[in-house]
């Protein structure tokens, strides 16, 4: 099921999507991502060096382990 909503993709995105409400500690691939379903603001769109700026860190729906690898070697040191 993943496949069929683009979140298995293992081409990083330029731009996420976030919940701005409290629940909001994740970026996520698509605004229909499982993850964002109890979200209690509005979903908002912003690039991922900005995710990563305010603290968020990458789905661990839309980025499976495998793209969590890739993910590291693009932006180094954001998962520590």
């Amino acid at each position: 099921m993943l496949l069929l909503c683009g979140c298995a993709s293992t081409k990083q995105p330029t731009s996420v999507y976030i919940c701005t409400g409290l629940k909001g500690d994740a970026f996520h691939r698509t605004p229909q991502c499982k993850g964002l379903s109890d979200c209690d603001g509005e979903l908002g769109e912003i690039t991922i060096p900005d995710a990563m700026e305010i603290g968020l860190h990458p789905c661990k729906i839309c980025f499976p382990k495998d793209s969590i690898i890739k993910f590291e070697k693009a932006y180094p040191g954001v998962m520590n």
